[in-house]
Parts: C-alpha cells; structure tokens; sequence
C-alpha cells in the first residue's frame, strides 16, 4: 500500500491500512539536522507564523523519513518580500505590523 492508499483508506475507512499512517513536524534544528543527515537540502516557506512556517517546509525530508501526508499552505509569492523595519518584523501587505515568535 502507497501512502496515499493508506491515507485514504483511513480517512473513508474504508478497510484497514496495512499500517497507521504517519505525519509528523519537525522544528528547525531536527528539521536542519536530518537535513544533513539524509542529505536532503532544506527550504523553509515563508509564513508569519513560526509553527506554520515549519509545518508547510521541508516536506521532501519528511517523506524521506516515512510521512504519508505533507502540509501545505498559503505563502508569499516568489521574489515578493515584506518590508523589514527592524530584525524579527515585517509589515504585511495590508500594512500591519507583523513579529515572529
């Protein structure tokens, strides 16, 4: 059973899957270091929030180590980036001032 096999089976329930299906999050420094481990180069996405931030990246090394689902979500366009008025805050595109952590 592939792992989309798996996770539909369990979500219609309609049979048993040959396992439980896995996901799981990892925080920066695991998600740097199994980076490095599985030599799998790591790319975080943009979010404002640090948790999600870590949630929607790196989902090639989760799958590497054994995840049926990936997390997606929404993110900036590419080349598009906040104004930084100082380390750890952005102004978001309807010109709230946004911190990190």
């Amino acid at each position: 059973m592939n792992s989309k096999e798996r996770v539909l089976t369990a979500l219609r329930r309609s049979g048993t899957p040959d396992r439980v299906p896995l996901q799981f999050d990892l925080c920066r420094k695991l998600t740097d270091d199994f980076g490095k481990k599985y030599n799998i180069p790591i790319h975080y996405t943009t979010s404002y929030f640090e948790d999600v931030t870590y949630r929607i990246s790196a989902n090639e090394l989760r799958v590497a180590m054994g995840s049926d689902c990936v997390v997606v979500g929404g993110s900036l366009p590419r080349g598009y980036s906040h104004p930084v008025p100082q380390e750890g805050r952005i102004i978001n595109e309807f010109g709230m001032l946004m911190e990190q952590g």
